[in-house]
């Protein structure tokens, strides 16, 4: 047995039991009707998020659970959804293009999807890419896994998205041992685990983000026991699956340069293989900078303010930069304040990784799944319950596929409501954080 959260009264394990039922059936109900019906699919989202809730306060209050009980829990969670979907997302169909293309023996990144030479290579799944005048942005490791998943599963999606559960179940067990590492309950890695929206996103779409997610935190696990050796590999396979962590590698510079080294070395071993592509291997990401911009933030309000005072180039140039900027500023005030401890690691890649997210012109919701574990390691000591509320105002933007329109007004409700927790959070933790000599 073991005690979740703060242990205050004995509870019963009907009404978990129900509230994981509940969260269950309100995601099924979406998957049933999102497609045909995406405003009413995005209403039983959030509909889950009240179970959600219910099933997070009836741990915080039990005194005791069994992890038994909670592993299935989760798994159940994870598994009802594989009968259905993916649902108002398409991006599985091109993990599928993609590892048919590896597996017919083809560089993924010489040839974009519509490109005359993989004709032979159409079929009825080839209809449901999107973009298909744009190249691959998944780096390597990504993209054989997409091949294994076709080859296992004949072309069909089951493979892609077990392979998702699979590396997000392993994810939780390693984030229960960084919080218990950290002398924090490792039942938190539950708040994680249960977001209707994570569970959305990777048992119904399928997203591989797990597998880099996994990496980082594996990383992050090799750190805070001391065994620096296996942060580099950790690393390089995170940069594998998802260019993200490439960014960060200046964060782990408490691990020696030699280990950021290694790190550098087995990531270009990985990518050595495809290079025959050249800067092709990089073209997709590079189209994806340029052109997407999908449920902004920051950069959302700074264009707002831009618009009508430049033209729209110099408007979209503008405001990257100053986001960037921002971003770059961010990075060095967190790398600045970092003193070699493994929670200070985990705050600094929080900082870094969430103030991406807020200055992106892209914040896919899946793309939560990057920051959401990290508030979990870092909750009593950075603002972090706002991230929580942007994991469900962040179903919002799934409204867009209503007439394939933007919905202003979801985002309003989105990061109005995230920066008003935010800056009530900061000043919570500011007062806590007080010695009775500044009082």
């Amino acid at each position: 047995m073991i005690r979740a959260f703060h242990p205050i009264a004995r509870g019963g394990r009907g009404l978990l039991l129900c509230a994981i039922a509940a969260e269950i059936g309100a995601l099924l109900l979406f998957q049933s009707v999102g497609d045909r019906r995406p405003a009413v699919g995005v209403v039983w989202l959030w509909i889950a998020f009240l179970p959600y809730g219910v099933a997070l306060w009836w741990l915080r209050h039990a005194e005791t659970v069994s992890p038994l009980l909670l592993a299935t829990a989760t798994v159940a969670l994870y598994a009802a959804p594989l009968a259905q979907g993916p649902t108002l997302d398409d991006d599985l169909w091109r993990y599928r293009w993609d590892g048919k293309v590896v597996a017919a023996g083809i560089n993924p990144y010489l040839h974009t999807p519509e490109d005359a030479a993989l004709a032979a290579l159409r079929d009825r799944g080839w209809e449901q890419v999107s973009f298909k005048q744009v190249r691959t942005l998944y780096p390597p490791l990504a993209e054989s896994l997409f091949a294994a998943a076709y080859c296992a599963g004949g072309g069909r999606l089951w493979p892609y998205r077990g392979a998702a559960i699979a590396a997000h179940l392993a994810s939780i067990a390693v984030l229960g041992l960084l919080l218990r590492g950290a002398g924090h309950p490792p039942g938190r890695a539950l708040l994680y685990a249960w977001n209707p929206l994570v569970v959305k996103e990777i048992a119904d779409s399928g997203h591989m983000d797990s597998w880099m997610v996994l990496g980082l935190l594996a990383a992050l696990l090799a750190y805070q026991r001391g065994r620096r050796p296996w942060v580099a590999p950790a690393l390089a396979a995170a940069i594998g699956f998802k260019w993200v962590p490439l960014l960060t590698l200046p964060v782990w510079r408490h691990t020696g340069y030699r280990t950021l080294l290694v790190a550098v070395a087995l990531t270009v071993t990985l990518f050595w293989p495809w290079s025959d592509a050249g800067w092709h291997m990089v073209s997709g990401l590079r189209t994806f900078g340029d052109y997407w911009v999908f449920n902004p933030g920051i950069y959302w309000g700074l264009r707002g303010m831009l618009d009508p005072i430049l033209e729209i180039a110099t408007a979209k140039l503008v405001a990257k930069g100053l986001c960037a900027a921002a971003w770059l500023a961010a990075y060095a005030w967190a790398v600045r304040r970092q003193d070699g401890r493994c929670d200070s690691l985990a705050d600094t890649l929080f900082v870094v990784v969430g103030a991406l997210l807020l200055l992106s012109p892209a914040l896919d919701p899946w793309y939560l799944t990057w920051v959401l574990p990290l508030a979990c390691l870092c909750h009593d000591r950075l603002p972090t319950l706002a991230w929580w509320w942007l994991s469900a105002g962040a179903s919002l933007s799934y409204l867009y596929y209503v007439d394939r329109a933007d919905v202003a007004w979801g985002r309003w409700v989105e990061y109005v409501v995230f920066a008003i927790v935010w800056l009530w959070e900061w000043r919570r933790l500011a007062r806590r954080h007080q010695t009775p000599a500044t009082r």
